[in-house]
């Protein structure tokens, strides 16, 4: 049987992404992951990596975490011999591409799960850039997470020359068939959002920074809700359902605190839900968290 390795750090990746994708596979797999804090609640094959191995490295003191990180990883691939090596995330996968490359891994597996220097500009931009070129040299085949972002990569010229495949459109696994509304239910969101008497209902799913877009969020809340005390609207016109952000979020506290006030626009937080896709579907917009998340433009 085929034996693949996965690496990855951070529990939001391990749970959301590598799981899932793994459980649609028959060959045998282990995923080696950091960052994460308890084992409790993954499958056997989920193996917690020590705290002095590091995949990533984000800031110049992850430096001293550079030769143990790479030793472990060889250590692993010496002793497991996998047929297949994949890695997930831009700043997460150099070192393993680079060591399953020097140990002669046959397919070595670059899952993107979107491109990060499209969403920067400057010296940002350019050193994003150049993990990406590390990722696509030592890769057999890149997996990006959409279509869209694959056409992205292959328009590229300065990458070097690899497989690129993508998921279905949607997210980083592909959206199943069964995600999509039924056309009685497109025909119902088209009635309400001409129904003035029914509030606009407006998604935004995602962490409150920069990144994220949030800053627009806000901008674009605030927008509407001078423009409608002009005109003397009364009744509540927008529903913002606002998924990943609490009230009390630390980065966003002093924003929102001037939204409450708002007498047009009705604001609701989610902080943490197990299911986002109730938000989407009673949704009537869908503002995108950030440009290279590769949710199918």
């Amino acid at each position: 049987m085929t034996k693949v390795i996965h690496f990855c750090e951070g529990e939001l990746a391990l749970h959301n992404f590598i799981l899932p994708i793994c459980r649609f596979s028959t060959s045998k797999f282990i995923v080696f992951a950091g960052n994460i804090n308890s084992v409790c609640q993954v499958p056997w094959n989920v193996l917690k990596v020590s705290s002095y191995v590091k995949f990533s490295f984000k800031k110049p003191r992850d430096v001293l975490y550079l030769f143990p990180s790479i030793l472990f990883i060889l250590i692993v691939l010496i002793r497991i011999r996998p047929d297949i090596v994949v890695s997930h995330m831009t700043l997460n996968s150099p070192l393993v591409l680079i060591s399953a490359f020097i140990l002669q891994i046959q397919k070595r597996i670059y899952f993107n799960h979107g491109f990060s220097y499209l969403g920067y500009k400057g010296l940002n931009r350019f050193l994003l850039f150049i993990f990406e070129y590390i990722n696509f040299l030592f890769s057999t085949v890149v997996v990006c997470v959409s279509p869209s972002q694959r056409e992205c990569a292959l328009n590229n010229r300065f990458l070097p020359p690899t497989t690129c495949v993508s998921t279905l459109p949607g997210s980083c696994a592909g959206l199943p068939v069964k995600a999509y509304i039924s056309l009685n239910d497109l025909n119902a969101k088209q009635s309400s959002i001409l129904d003035i008497s029914c509030p606009i209902n407006i998604a935004y799913v995602g962490r409150p920074v920069k990144r994220k877009g949030f800053p627009m969020i806000l901008d674009i809340i605030r927008s509407t809700e001078s423009l409608l005390r002009v005109t003397g609207v009364t009744e509540t016109i927008f529903h913002f359902t606002i998924v990943g952000v609490s009230e009390n979020h630390s980065i966003s506290i002093d924003c929102l605190s001037q939204l409450n006030t708002m007498k047009h626009v009705k604001i609701e937080f989610i902080a943490h839900t197990d299911d986002v896709m109730s938000y989407l579907h009673r949704s009537s917009i869908f503002i995108l968290p950030s440009f290279h998340e590769g949710f199918g433009y």
